[in-house]
């Protein structure tokens, strides 16, 4: 619960993967998996049926996205070789890279949030992706609740949440009397109301009088908008059993609590052939997971109209057991194949001008995924320019040298495309579409200083090559870690 206080203007999370070393990259291969029928007796009766709706603005087709966008890739080995060829650094056994030798375009653009949707049309597409993800449960109205930002003369108390029942409080729900900030499904909330107040607190409860899977879902609306937060339990259930502990974890938190608890035995690429063994017994590779993996995530039915597509970056392979193992999956978007900049290395102290993604997925079993923490595939884009110019990566990366000052030997422990966002500083209490964050296509090359241990994330336009910007951070310590 840490979180319900921040996670409306929350858009990225901290991700829970470390970086990961190894080759290149494998392309996406196009899924077949299609959402099933809602189950389940609800409240639709109540509530006018919401027709499809598109999240682009004015429901325009982003330029970018109107054609094919080719991206062949260097190997590692290529990117070292360019690297010891236009520069002093040293590379590190670690590095790490996405870097494109060609790609049919890149761009710059304003990014932004989709405004909310209304709460009826919502309701319709988060049964739909609860029929999606969990074919074989009856939705229960009795466990979808919203969370909604209160008055800022409200009489709340500590302990307190603005949580309600959707069902219950449905006229409040779609009335304007209060803002939603997102909803969420659990069995094993424990939310009770509190007499004498309008908010919900905490109870203990005897999970025995509840014969649901304890499941989570959690959108900011409209879905794929700006957070997510899915858990299917399957983690949580071997976790329970192997501790002799209850199954009533409160999975909102307790899923990237889980991840911290195995040990990680290898950090890999998404195109390692190596197999493991899995909860369902069965073999897969790291690059089949990652397959299946982007697929299911890249096929699910809502947004209706995705602008983004989800992308692995980094897989950890977690031990369970004695052979048996699940993968932790670092996710970004990507617009037009391009990932949006995510944070590759867990660092602390990094420039407030930049936003980078930090979210993850898991894989407990071979035929399915279990939890996933960032689904963004839904945005705003305006003010796009497209561009076919490239700068190649060994000027980039010599420029980046060049820009750096020569009293320091740097190491470098990564080199990637990226589109690079700015924070946005402006006001909240405008609609959402109107909070543009500027985007551009920018290499990002992430270098350290042996002497002090100091990480510098560089920065260069990838068009043009100017505008040549670092940030100064460091990894996270032990104590920082814990923390966290």
């Amino acid at each position: 619960m840490k979180r319900f206080l921040t996670i409306i203007l929350a858009t990225f999370m901290l991700c829970a993967c470390t970086g990961c070393s190894g080759g290149g990259i494998n392309s996406n291969v196009e899924g077949t998996s299609s959402s099933s029928d809602n189950t389940g007796s609800g409240i639709n009766s109540n509530i006018e049926s919401a027709s499809n709706s598109t999240d682009n603005t004015d429901g325009d087709i982003p330029e970018a996205l109107k054609r094919q966008n080719e991206i062949n890739y260097y190997t590692v080995d290529e990117v070292k070789k360019m690297i010891r060829e236009n520069t002093r650094f040293n590379i590190s056994e670690d590095f790490v890279s996405l870097v494109p030798k060609s790609v049919s375009y890149i761009c710059s653009f304003d990014k932004a949030a989709v405004n909310r949707q209304a709460p009826a049309e919502f309701y319709d597409d988060f049964k739909e992706m609860f029929a999606y993800l969990f074919p074989n449960e009856k939705f229960n109205d009795d466990y979808f609740f919203y969370y909604y930002i209160p008055n800022e003369e409200s009489n709340r108390q500590e302990g307190e949440f603005p949580i309600k029942n959707f069902k219950k409080y449905y006229d409040d729900a779609v009335s304007e009397k209060n803002v939603i900030s997102y909803y969420f499904y659990s069995p094993y909330s424990h939310f009770a109301e509190k007499e004498g107040s309008d908010y919900a607190h905490r109870v203990e409860k005897d999970s025995s009088d509840i014969n649901d899977r304890n499941i989570f879902l959690e959108f900011g609306p409209p879905i794929g908008n700006y957070l997510s937060n899915v858990n299917k339990g399957v983690l949580a259930e071997y976790y329970s059993k192997e501790k002799g502990e209850n199954n009533d974890y409160w999975l909102e938190v307790t899923g990237t609590v889980l991840c911290e608890e195995y040990e990680t035995v290898r950090s890999c690429t998404p195109d390692c052939t190596d197999k493991y063994r899995l909860l369902d017994g069965k073999e897969i590779s790291v690059a089949e997971a990652v397959t299946f993996f982007e697929n299911y995530m890249n096929n699910l039915p809502c947004p209706k109209d995705p602008v983004y597509d989800t992308k692995v970056t980094g897989v950890n392979v977690k031990k369970l057991g004695e052979d048996k193992y699940f993968f932790m999956f670092q996710i970004t978007p990507t617009y037009a194949g391009v990932p949006l900049d995510w944070g590759r290395f867990r660092l602390t102290s990094e420039s407030e001008l930049r936003t980078t993604t930090g979210f993850y997925g898991t894989m407990a079993v071979t035929d399915d995924i279990d939890s996933f923490v960032g689904y963004v595939r839904a945005a705003s884009i305006t003010d796009e320019k497209v561009t076919d110019k490239l700068l190649p990566f060994d000027k980039a990366i010599s420029k980046i040298e060049q820009s750096l000052t020569e009293q320091v030997s740097f190491e470098v422990l990564s080199a990637d495309l990226v589109y690079e966002q700015m924070t946005y500083y402006g006001a909240y209490d405008i609609p959402l579409e109107e909070q543009k964050r500027e985007t551009s296509p920018a290499w990002k090359v992430v270098v350290q200083n042996k002497n002090n241990d100091l990480v510098y994330t560089c920065y260069i336009d990838a068009d043009t090559g100017d505008n040549f910007s670092y940030s100064k951070a460091a990894f996270y310590t032990a104590d920082e870690e814990a923390e966290s």
